[in-house]
């Protein structure tokens, strides 16, 4: 649950979790829940296609 009481849930790929530590340490704080995406090149592209395959 994030601060202002929603569900957050970030889909993000493993490499640009490790590339972007510090915002996703914040984005950790504020409540989000950041799923790594470990398919393809594990990237803003394979964040893409798994949200496709999930919705």
């Amino acid at each position: 649950m994030c601060t202002i009481g929603i569900p957050c849930v970030v889909y993000m790929g493993a490499v640009d979790i490790e590339r972007q530590a510090p915002n996703v340490d914040r984005m950790r704080q504020l409540g989000a829940e950041v799923i790594p995406v470990t398919t393809g090149d594990q990237t803003l592209r394979a964040r893409w296609t798994k949200l496709s395959e999930i919705g």
